[in-house]
């Protein structure tokens, strides 16, 4: 699953944002890996999830996530530790089976609070 080096890897990852209220949902679709992490770095940082206005909870739709390497992991911590720093709750929801278990093998499963369904991880980010 690797590439060689300069063997034209195209980053095949998509962001989409949507706020509601102070939560906001980011669903991501394709592969996360060391060429398309920058992709989701940006997409956090320009899409003003971290505030203003204020930001309560970020959930992280994994549903169309068909890849995963350890720089999407260390991705994951990022914006983990970000959003701690920062007072915000982060949520990992529908995550798929390769997902699952990759936060399994790592322990990562208990780091993070892991939600079925979108619709889950937006009534627990509004209970907090």
């Amino acid at each position: 699953m690797t590439s060689p080096t300069g063997s034209g890897h195209r980053p095949n990852l998509t962001v989409s944002l949507v706020r509601r209220e102070q939560i906001v949902v980011v669903r991501l679709g394709g592969e996360l890996d060391l060429h398309t992490v920058p992709i989701l770095r940006d997409a956090l940082e320009s899409g003003a999830v971290w505030g203003p206005p204020a930001t309560r909870a970020v959930i992280l739709d994994l549903s169309g996530i068909t890849f995963c390497d350890s720089s999407g992991l260390g991705e994951l911590i990022a914006t983990m530790k970000h959003g701690q720093a920062a007072g915000i709750r982060l949520l990992l929801s529908a995550v798929p089976a390769v997902m699952a278990r990759l936060l399994a093998i790592t322990g990562l499963d208990k780091a993070f609070v892991i939600c079925p369904g979108t619709d889950e991880a937006l009534r627990r980010a509004a209970e907090s």
